[in-house]
């Protein structure tokens, strides 16, 4: 066995195809020439220096990792001259804190050497494939190992949120599909909405009130549903549509600009283990009416962050 074999695979992304932050930039700002290189200089000032899956970041690449502790703060990554002082700028990125994520195993890192950055393809335990941005790639790349289960901080921008389309209703008829449904409700509703180990189990055994039958259609709520959806062009799949529920809502600043911190559930395909997210978005692009147990969509930039204290406390 080589050592190559040790790490994910690896895809090499070109500069076209890793297509930079300007959208992402422009989730804070119109107004991005001004604003963002005011914001890089005055972050450096309180900047701190994240350590990932290691307590030092790698010094042979003579680059160095800034961040910070705020709930939506900025990376930047800059090179060192042999006496370890900043020489040159390489790459800079909006970031979101998130106290939510899932275990998984980085199933391959699409990567862009020349900007220091990396999207992780991830495979939850049930099977669910996620792919979002490394905020910590500077730092963690040389440490990730394939087949690991590693626990993934998930967070995201979004472009816009709006409320789900409540009037999107399919209309189920096939009469296994209808008991299913039934079924799942109807067990969910004895457990308090909990539901049991062996759910599936219960399920497959459940059978309706004999004067029910024949069992009628049923119409299901789309906008009722929790959903995923990644992008499909290589180098962005990052960027991906969500439909999910709103579990807390909180404010918060990214210099004097009013933002929101959303947390969605967008996937329940695992009951018991539900893909939950930290959402931001600027306070002018949530619509006015949206509340916490509200569905939403949203168009957003998925992010992850992996660090080495949390692969003990969370599992």
């Amino acid at each position: 066995m080589t050592a190559t074999t040790l790490f994910p695979d690896t895809i090499s992304l070109n500069q076209q195809q890793s297509v930079g932050h300007a959208d992402h930039w422009a989730c804070l700002t119109d107004n991005i020439p001004n604003d963002v290189p005011q914001w890089l200089q005055q972050h450096i000032d309180m900047a701190t220096i994240p350590h990932g899956l290691t307590n030092d970041q790698p010094s042979f690449l003579n680059t160095l990792l800034l961040s910070g502790n705020l709930d939506i703060h900025i990376n930047q990554v800059v090179t060192l001259t042999d006496a370890g002082k900043p020489k040159s700028f390489v790459n800079a990125f909006p970031c979101v804190n998130s106290p939510y994520g899932q275990w998984a195993i980085i199933d391959s890192i699409l990567r862009c050497d020349k900007r220091q950055e990396a999207i992780l393809r991830l495979k939850t335990d049930d099977g669910t494939i996620l792919y979002a941005f490394d905020q910590l790639y500077t730092v963690n790349q040389y440490h990730y190992k394939k087949n690991t289960r590693y626990f993934v901080n998930l967070s995201a921008f979004a472009y816009e949120v709006q409320p789900s389309n409540k009037s999107e209703i399919i209309t189920v008829r096939e009469p296994e599909a209808i008991r299913y449904h039934l079924a799942f409700h109807d067990i969910l509703a004895k457990n308090n909405n909990n539901p049991p180990i062996d759910l599936e189990q219960q399920i497959a055994k459940w059978q309706p009130d004999p004067s029910q039958l024949p069992l009628e259609p049923i119409q299901i709520n789309v906008g009722h549903m929790c959903a995923y959806l990644f992008g499909d062009t290589i180098g962005q799949q990052d960027e991906a549509w969500c439909q999910g529920q709103v579990l807390g809502m909180q404010s918060t600043q990214f210099n004097q600009i009013a933002c929101v911190l959303l947390d969605v559930v967008i996937l329940r395909e695992s009951l018991d283990n539900p893909v939950v997210i930290r959402i931001a978005v600027h306070r002018d692009k949530l619509a006015k009416n949206i509340r916490v147990g509200d569905y939403i969509q949203a168009n957003i930039w998925l992010q992850l962050a992996i660090y080495k204290e949390n692969q003990y406390s969370k599992k």
